[in-house]
């Protein structure tokens, strides 16, 4: 044997003693040994924990991944749109690819008396999906846009956050929000919410409720429990549907996940924990017929989190309920002093037989998608002003249950809190159709572009009909009308107090013989 000879055998030993190259990364080696069980269990879960992006997480006392949904399909009578994200329960096989990608396993090899490159095996996947306790982060819920945390301040770096549990995923690119927005760009900010739902024939305060569908569902996984917005119309084709799509749309790209009110407790109950279990973002009952009144929706409504039971199993979970639940239909009813609380109600009015019949020079989906971005910026602009500005004391009534909804949504929403109010139950009846939201119609003190409140004065049926004959709406909505008015060039804004008002309409309805 040549001295090259000799150095060539002491190189090929060198090389076979070294573990495998990963081509593109460097990955740790992880030896498998027999009787060496915990062991190679605890690197396995090191390596996992060390990657740069993780897969692999616990929540509510399961191993769980996340999952895109590659086509619309309906499971456990929830519907999902192609593209959903969702977050479903960890297998063995899941984690045993996550321990394939993370780390390099060795094993030894008795023929070539040397260590050889191997795939995982199960056992030891198995053993970390058996686990009662897992050493991963703790995931809440997974978001599709920038949000606020429970501090008021803006988490739109993607990937996972620490101080919340949630998990930004997106592959939209969003305007950078800012942290010191003023009340001018709140401002702005709402008029780019108004304008998608421009064309809604909204009557009283449903247009603010309507706003303060769109900031909940952008901030509802930081907030301890929110109300459900229902959407409701006289006449089929009324546009109520569509209200809920926009929400979801702005939300998270598509249509909200859809299931039916059947009215069977223990069936609806089922389908509620199923949409908590994969953290559905928005939630919509379509089309409800039937009384709404269910125990599991009135406890997931005011609850951080419910108890119950995982479905074909005896195990009890613990699951959060930040997800935003909506609702349609025609002259919805909703049964019980509990749940009528429960609920904001949104009502369109066409003010037609045929409202399917209208036609539009524009598709609102289209309109939504191509501005998506933008609108999220906005609707968190809008709640981030008010935070900046001091979180300006609001004439609202208080609404128990919902304190941080209210201080996060109710106040800045549409810049007037006071035409979202709390809903009561009647005493003489337990069962009730939803009250209207208010038969007050009112200037709201707007926090965008007033120093102090004002109060607001009931005004009588009579004396509404006098001042919208003699003087426009001063908001861009008029709680006291379906119809929208946009104020021409020119037009100023009345400053003054409702008693002052009141006395200039008195003149201007006597100036002209009216009344």
């Amino acid at each position: 044997m040549t001295e090259e000879d000799m150095m060539n055998v002491v190189r090929q030993a060198v090389e076979d003693d070294q573990p495998p190259k990963q081509p593109g990364a460097s990955l740790p080696v992880i030896e498998i040994n027999a009787g060496d069980l915990l062991g190679v269990i605890e690197q396995a879960e090191k390596a996992i924990l060390a990657a740069p992006k993780q897969r692999l997480f616990q929540r509510a006392g399961m191993l769980v991944r996340l999952k895109r949904i590659a086509q619309k399909t309906t499971i456990k009578g929830i519907t999902r749109d192609a593209g959903s994200l969702i977050i479903a329960e960890a297998s063995a096989e899941c984690v045993r690819l996550e321990m394939a990608r993370t780390a390099c396993y060795l094993k030894w090899d008795d023929r070539g008396r040397k260590r050889v490159e191997t795939d995982p095996p199960i056992k030891y996947a198995r053993a970390i999906a058996a686990q009662d306790e897992f050493p991963f982060k703790t995931l809440l819920a997974t978001i599709e846009t920038p949000t606020l945390r429970p501090d008021g301040s803006v988490l739109q770096k993607p990937g996972y956050d620490e101080a919340t549990g949630l998990y930004f995923d997106s592959t939209l690119t969003f305007p950078t929000i800012s942290s010191d927005p003023s009340r001018d760009d709140a401002a702005r900010a709402l008029r780019e919410i108004d304008d998608v739902l421009k064309d809604f024939p909204f009557v009283d305060s449903g247009g603010a409720v309507a706003n303060a569908a769109i900031l909940t569902a952008l901030v509802r996984r930081v907030l301890p429990a929110a109300p459900m917005f229902l959407f409701d119309a006289p006449v089929p084709a009324s546009g109520k549907s569509l209200l809920a799509s926009v929400v979801g749309w702005i939300a998270t790209g598509r249509e909200p996940a859809t299931q039916p009110y059947t009215g069977d407790s223990e069936e609806d109950r089922k389908r509620i924990i199923a949409a908590l279990i994969a953290g559905d973002p928005v939630v919509s009952f379509d089309n409800i017929s039937k009384p709404l009144q269910d125990d599991t929706l009135c406890k997931v409504l005011t609850q951080p989190e419910v108890d119950d039971r995982l479905l074909g199993t005896m195990t009890n979970l613990k699951l959060p309920t930040c997800t935003t639940f909506l609702g349609t239909g025609v002259n919805l009813v909703v049964t019980g002093r509990d749940m009528v609380r429960r609920v904001q109600k949104c009502r369109i009015d066409p003010g037609m037989e045929r409202p399917e019949e209208r036609k539009f020079d524009y598709v609102l989906r289209d309109y939504v998608m191509e501005r998506r971005a933008k609108l999220v910026a906005a609707a968190l602009t809008i709640m981030r002003a008010y935070i900046v500005a001091g979180r300006p004391a609001q004439k609202m009534e208080l609404y128990g249950g919902f304190e941080e909804w209210s201080e996060m949504v109710r106040a800045p929403s549409s810049g007037s809190a006071a035409t979202i109010r709390a809903p009561h139950a009647e005493k003489s009846k337990i069962s009730t159709r939803i009250r209207k939201s208010s038969q007050t119609c009112w200037p709201p003190w707007n926090w965008m572009t007033s120093s102090r409140p004002i109060s607001p004065q009931p005004i009588s049926s009579k004396r509404r009909a006098r001042m919208a004959s003699t003087q426009p709406p001063t908001a861009q909505t008029s709680p006291c009308s379906t119809k929208r008015w946009r104020p021409s060039a020119g037009t100023v804004r009345s400053t003054l107090p409702p008693s002052a008002r009141r006395s200039q309409n008195t003149a201007a309805v006597s100036s002209t013989g009216a009344g």
